[in-house]
């Protein structure tokens, strides 16, 4: 394998999300083997806020792959549009009344 100085950008970058998709699949894939154990000594609360964080991380990492996949124009508008939803959640959040 080449040095990591000597690939180009887009290939750094590939390489990034070759690594980051292979370690989310091996978690999803021990994932599913320890679902299928006994359930008696899991608690269930802990189980399920582990599913949901996965499954977000999940969704980022393809937004996130699909950004870069769409050109510089895509990913700013990714950008753009998960800005403006963080905006209106922080607004939600925050007191703006007296």
């Amino acid at each position: 394998m080449r040095s990591l100085r000597e690939l180009s950008p887009d290939e750094q970058v590939a390489l990034l999300f070759l690594i980051l998709f292979g370690a989310l699949l091996l978690v999803s894939a021990g994932a599913a083997l320890y679902s299928l154990r006994d359930r008696e000594g899991r608690d269930h609360a802990t189980w399920q806020r582990f599913l949901r964080d996965l499954r977000a991380v999940w969704i980022g990492s393809v937004v996130f792959w699909l950004a870069w996949i769409s050109g510089p124009l895509g990913a700013t508008m990714a950008f753009g549009f998960i800005s403006f939803l963080a905006l209106r959640e922080f607004i939600t959040l925050v007191r703006t009344r007296r």
